[in-house]
């Protein structure tokens, strides 16, 4: 060997690093041997762009293949179609009790002046006894006294005549005509205008004195309805008109 040459040496085999014995640090990442992603916000979990959009809410039921039987017509009113289709229908609140099967038993005729109405009802329902569905009240200008004159007011006459038949053929009940005339009528005032074709001139208290011709006419031309008549006359009690009396007028054919 040269004096100038190194000697060399033999090669050691390299190892691998021997890893201290002091424990290692966990990864952030790691639990025992797995690595655990991390967990990311919700928005993280989002469906990709390319997913398909959400139902929507307001999707309802569609019927498949529809065989309809029938074409129904509805009003367009959105109070009417604001309840659903299944909802019983409100109750009406202008329902008014009906006299079922009534069966009168008197005809009872008056004036249509409002002064009297109510004092009318009262003595009918009261001094009379007849409770609502055992009476027709038949209301006309003038009251009985329409029949009074049937040569000079043959229409009037006629039609009074007509209705009273009509009532009795439709109530075989009825047994009874009740006429009701009263004081400063504005029919009588109204005729005052024809006194030419009465036979006595007109007074405040003619529609009284008119009753005899009434009772009259009946038995001569509505006897034949079976009925008994009975004839009343109201008038005011006192100035200021505030009260009434009715009394039974005697005609001597009752």
């Amino acid at each position: 060997m040269a004096k100038d040459q190194i000697p060399l040496r033999r090669s050691q085999p390299v190892r691998a690093a021997t890893p201290s014995p002091r424990t290692a640090e966990p990864h952030p990442g790691a639990v025992g041997s797995r690595l655990v992603t991390p967990a990311r916000p919700p928005e993280a979990h989002s469906a990709p762009a390319s997913s398909a959009p959400p139902e929507p809410a307001n999707v309802l039921p569609a019927t498949v293949a529809p065989q309809p039987e029938a074409v129904v017509i509805t009003r367009s009113d959105p109070k009417v179609h604001s309840a659903p289709a299944s909802s019983a229908p409100p109750e009406p609140t202008n329902v008014f009790p009906a006299i079922v099967d009534p069966q009168p038993e008197a005809l009872v005729i008056t004036c249509s002046d409002p002064r009297f109405h109510a004092a009318f009802r009262q003595f009918v329902e009261g001094a009379l006894g007849l409770r609502p569905g055992k009476y027709v009240s038949f209301t006309v200008a003038g009251g009985g006294g329409v029949l009074a004159r049937p040569d000079t007011l043959p229409k009037e006459f006629k039609f009074m005549r007509d209705r009273i038949e009509l009532f009795r053929g439709q109530f075989h009940s009825l047994k009874r005509l009740i006429v009701v005339n009263h004081e400063d009528c504005a029919y009588y005032k109204e005729l005052s205008r024809k006194a030419a074709w009465l036979q006595r001139p007109i007074h405040a208290h003619l529609p009284r004195d008119d009753m005899q011709s009434v009772a009259q006419v009946f038995a001569r031309s509505l006897s034949h309805l079976g009925m008994a008549l009975e004839m009343y006359y109201a008038q005011f009690v006192a100035s200021d008109r505030a009260g009434i009396v009715i009394d039974r007028v005697e005609t001597g054919r009752e």
